[in-house]
Parts: C-alpha cells; structure tokens; sequence
C-alpha cells in the first residue's frame, strides 16, 4: 500500500471541499497540470519543507500527487531500488490513464531524481514516454550520493 496526497491547484480548493476520490480522479481531466512527487530519503511527504513546495505548485495550478515510498511514512513494505521503481510507474501509468490529454509530469528530488529517471527510462521502453521530468538536486554517481548519507555509508562499505 502507497500512501499518495492529491492536492488540487489553489483554484480548485474550494470546490474540493468535502468530495469524495471519484471527484478527485475526475478533476485529474480538467487541463491543469499534473506532478507526481517524488521525494528525497529523508522524512516523508508530510515533511514542512515538502508541503511548502506543494503549497507553491497548487498555487502555480498544479495538481501534485505526492506519494511516499514504501517503507516511508503510512507506506507499507521495504524500499528496494526496483520496488521504488514499480511503484512511480505504476502511480505514473495510473495518473496517465485517468488524466486525458493533461500532462503528466515525474517531479524527482535527490533521491527521486533516480526513482524518476529508473521510471522514465522503464516506460520509454514500454513505448510510453513521460510528458516531462524534472530533477531537483540530483546526484551525479551513487559514491558522491552516499557521502551525504549515513546509512548509504554502510552499504558502500560492505559492497
């Protein structure tokens, strides 16, 4: 189980109000564009400097479905690089097919921009490209990455 936020753009909120996910499926048609949050390692999608970002994109008219990995905040499982993967595609695919001619785009920071790219790259493949990706601070290599990061430190040390 995923747990994933719809948050509508600004100009929708009041009409969401107290509508129920058949509401929020359909307003995924309404010609706003659409970002899939992908998050960094650290926190969960609750996180303050998270929701400040998803506060600005609802204000630029965005929708923004924030998902959270598993084994991060209310989802369940063990985050797994193909694990992490399946999952952005799937919510990608899910999002896509409900969305019309909206765009849909995979939005990655830090850690996400490798989920984001590992997702672009997997349906590319499948003959179904991304509408756009955009990387917020993405790291180079998974050696400049772990430096950064405690319990990757490990790992690259065991390897």
């Amino acid at each position: 189980m995923l747990g994933i936020w719809h948050t509508v753009p600004s100009c929708r909120g009041e009409d969401a109000k107290g509508k129920d996910c058949c509401w929020y499926e359909a307003a995924l048609r309404d010609g706003n564009p659409i970002i899939v949050y992908l998050h960094g390692s650290a926190e969960h999608r609750a996180a303050s400097h998270r929701l400040k970002l998803v506060k600005v994109l609802s204000d630029g008219g965005f929708h923004v479905l924030s998902v959270d990995y598993r084994g991060f905040g209310d989802s369940t499982g063990k985050p797994t690089e193909e694990g992490l993967t399946t999952d952005a595609i799937c919510v990608y695919e899910w999002t896509k097919a409900r969305s019309g001619i909206t765009p849909v785009c995979l939005w990655g920071h830090s850690l996400g921009t490798g989920v984001a790219t590992n997702a672009a790259k997997v349906l590319e493949e499948k003959g179904c490209p991304v509408d756009a990706i955009v990387l917020e601070a993405p790291f180079t290599n998974m050696w400049v990455a772990s430096i950064n990061y405690p319990l990757l430190k490990v790992s690259a040390q065991m390897a």
